[in-house]
C-alpha cells in the first residue's frame, strides 16, 4: 500500500530545489512502505546522551547537516556506541570533524539509530533523473564499496517483479546475496518489493531528481534503510508523462460475467503473466494454434513469450481474461491490438483456450480492446483470418467488421472503422 498523498504533502512543504531534511526523506520512504531504521534527532550533546539512554545500546550516530551529504567523508558517522561515555565522545568527535570538513556548514545536531551490528550485506538503491530517459533506478553493492567496486545495474520505472529480479541478477552482488561463508541469503522477494516501491515513488513524484538509499543493511535476510538523501528539482511535467515507459494502465481493468455465466477479470497483460500464458498454451489444440499463428507451434520459445507479455502500453493494447474463481489464477484468453507508429491503425488478434471457447470470452476481450482503441483515437483496426476459422469470422460479423476475401490465398481480412457511429454501437457490451 502506498500513501501518495502523505508523500505529496512532504513535497508541497518543500517546493524549492535542494536536498530535503533527512526526517522528511524518511517520511516519504515510510509513505511508500520502504523499511526505514528508527531515527531520533538530538540537537546537542545532552539530548544525545538522554536519547541513548532511552533507546538502548548499541547505537549509531551520524551528523545532521543539510550542507554535508556525504557523512562518511566528513567523519560524521560513529558506530557501535555502547554507553553514555561513548555517546558523549562520539558527539564531540563528529562536531569537530564537521567543522574541520566544512566550517560554514549548517549543523543541526546528530541523528541516533539502533546500530545493526555485523550486518550480512550492504546494498544500495537509488535513482537519478536523466535528461533523455527520465528517472533511472540503480541497484548494487552499498556502503563504502559503492564507489570502489562500481557494481550496479540500472532500470527504468515503472518496474515489475520480473524486471526487478533481472535487475538484481545483473550485479555481482546478487551472487553474494545468495549466501556465503555461513551468512544467510537475503530475502530476494523483499528486495524486489523495495525496488517496486521505489519505482512507484518515482512514477508518482516527477520532482525527485536524486534519491540515494545507501546503505541498505541486510541482517538475517531482512533489509532496512539506514541512510538516505533526496534531491528535489521541480519540473513542469505531470506524473507519468516524465517516464519513457508508460506505466501499467489500471484504468483498463474490468470485471464481468459473460453470456455463458463465466466470471472473468479482464486486465492488461503483465510481464509476470508468462507462466499463466504458458499454462494456457498447454490446453490449446493444434487447430487453435494453427488458426492463431498460421502454422504448427509445439511450444512457446522464451523470446516469443517475452514478446507476448512484455509490451509497450503506449503502442500496444493486450488484454487477458483471468479466472479468479479457480484455486490458482488461470488465464482463459488474450486479445491484442498492435498500433502502427502514428497510432491511427492497428492489427488485432484473439486467442482463447480450447476449454473456454464459445463462451463469450473472446468477444468480451475484443470488445474491450476496441473500446480502448476508439478512446486512443485509432481510425481503423484490421486482422487476417483463415477461411477455416468460422468462429472468428462469425465474431467479426457480429461486431460489425467489414469482411473481404483474398481470392489468391483464401484468407479473409476483417476491418473495423471507428468513424461510423452505427458500428461503434456494436462495441458496447450486450
Amino acid at each position: 500500500v502506498f500513501d501518495k498523498q502523505k508523500a505529496g504533502a512532504v513535497f508541497r512543504r518543500n517546493p524549492a530545489a535542494g536536498f530535503l531534511p533527512e526526517a522528511e526523506v524518511r517520511e516519504i520512504l515510510a509513505a511508500y512502505g520502504l523499511p526505514v531504521a528508527r531515527t531520533e534527532k538530538a540537537l546537542d550533546e545532552e539530548q544525545a546522551v538522554a536519547l541513548g539512554r532511552s533507546m538502548g545500546y548499541p547505537l549509531a550516530m551520524k551528523l545532521c547537516s543539510p550542507d554535508i551529504t556525504h557523512k562518511t567523508e566528513a567523519g560524521g558517522i560513529r558506530l557501535d556506541l555502547r554507553c553514555e561515555t561513548e555517546v558523549q565522545d562520539a558527539y564531540r568527535q563528529i562536531m569537530a570533524a564537521a567543522r574541520k570538513y566544512r566550517p560554514d556548514a549548517r549543523i543541526e545536531g546528530v541523528l541516533l539509530q539502533p546500530c545493526l551490528t555485523e550486518p550480512d550485506y550492504e546494498i544500495l538503491l537509488g535513482a537519478r533523473r536523466d535528461a533523455d530517459f527520465g528517472p533511472v533506478i540503480a541497484f548494487g553493492m552499498g556502503g563504502i564499496f559503492t564507489e570502489v567496486l562500481h557494481d550496479r545495474s540500472l532500470g527504468l520505472p515503472p518496474m515489475n517483479r520480473l524486471l526487478a529480479r533481472r535487475m538484481m541478477q545483473q550485479t555481482k552482488a546478487a551472487t553474494l546475496l545468495q549466501g556465503y561463508r555461513n551468512r544467510p541469503p537475503a530475502d530476494f522477494e523483499l528486495l524486489e518489493e523495495m525496488i517496486l516501491r521505489l519505482s512507484q515513488l518515482l512514477v508518482d513524484h516527477p520532482q525527485v531528481a536524486e534519491l540515494d538509499l545507501n546503505p541498505v543493511l541486510i541482517k538475517n535476510g531482512s533489509p532496512v534503510v539506514v541512510d538516505s538523501r533526496l534531491l528535489v528539482s521541480p519540473v513542469d511535467v505531470p506524473a507519468t508523462l516524465h517516464l519513457v515507459i508508460s506505466p501499467y494502465p489500471e484504468e483498463y481493468e474490468y470485471r464481468m460475467v459473460t453470456g455463458a455465466g463465466i466470471g472473468i477479470f479482464i486486465r492488461p497483460v503483465k510481464p509476470e503473466d508468462a507462466p499463466l500464458f504458458t499454462d494456457m498454451f498447454k490446453v490449446l489444440s493444434q487447430t487453435t494454434i494453427y488458426y492463431r499463428f498460421f502454422g504448427v507451434l509445439k511450444e512457446l520459445q522464451p523470446e516469443m513469450l517475452a514478446r507476448f507479455t512484455q509490451i509497450d502500453y503506449d503502442r500496444e493494447i493486450a488484454l487477458v481474461a483471468i479466472d479468479e474463481a479457480a484455486e490458482t489464477e488461470r488465464m482463459l484468453g488474450v486479445a491484442r491490438v498492435i498500433g502502427d507508429p502514428d497510432g491511427t491503425e492497428g492489427e488485432f488478434a484473439v486467442l482463447v483456450g480450447d476449454p473456454w471457447q464459445g463462451k463469450g470470452i473472446g468477444a468480451s476481450l475484443l470488445r474491450r480492446c476496441m473500446l480502448i482503441a476508439a478512446k486512443r483515437g485509432f481510425q481503423t483496426i484490421h486482422g487476417v483470418v483463415l477461411k477455416e476459422n468460422t468462429y472468428m469470422l462469425a465474431l467479426g460479423r457480429k461486431l460489425g467488421f467489414m469482411i473481404s476475401k483474398d481470392e489468391d490465398s483464401g484468407e479473409y481480412e476483417l476491418r473495423f472503422n471507428f468513424d461510423r457511429p452505427d458500428l461503434l454501437e456494436a462495441i458496447a457490451e450486450p
